[in-house]
């Protein structure tokens, strides 16, 4: 399973994606000021209330305007999977490649439906 954050200026999407397809979607309200360990709390409750095993998530990618969480979702990640980050970009173009080899190939989907405060998207793809 993939489990991709959309970090957006209001909300944040998580939507967990088996064989490709979105199972499960939640949208948590962004505070800059909650840490990893606040964020990992909040969706460690959705995902329990789903029955949704931690083992079971193999990739995270994280899409984030917000450049003040990207370290708290980072930390999230860590939590949730037990590894650490083998792929970071700021490019959308390259985040596209990217999730293609993590086998998301409704990403651009994913990423686009939410565009930043200036107009663009600063993916950081993760890829396990």
């Amino acid at each position: 399973m993939l489990l991709a954050f959309d970090i957006g200026n209001t909300n944040i999407k998580v939507v967990i994606f088996d064989n490709q397809q979105p199972i499960f979607q939640w949208r948590i309200s962004t505070d800059a000021k909650r840490t990893g360990d606040e964020y990992y709390s909040i969706i460690r409750i959705l995902m329990r209330s789903e029955n949704i095993d931690f083992k079971n998530i193999n990739n995270v990618i994280i899409s984030s305007v917000v450049p003040q969480l990207i370290g708290a979702f980072v930390i999230t990640s860590q939590k949730i999977t037990g590894k650490k980050p083998i792929k970071s970009a700021i490019l959308q173009t390259f985040a596209r490649k990217s999730a293609r080899r993590c086998n998301l190939s409704n990403w651009n989907r994913f990423a686009l439906q939410r565009r930043g405060s200036v107009g663009k998207i600063s993916p950081i793809v993760y890829c396990r």
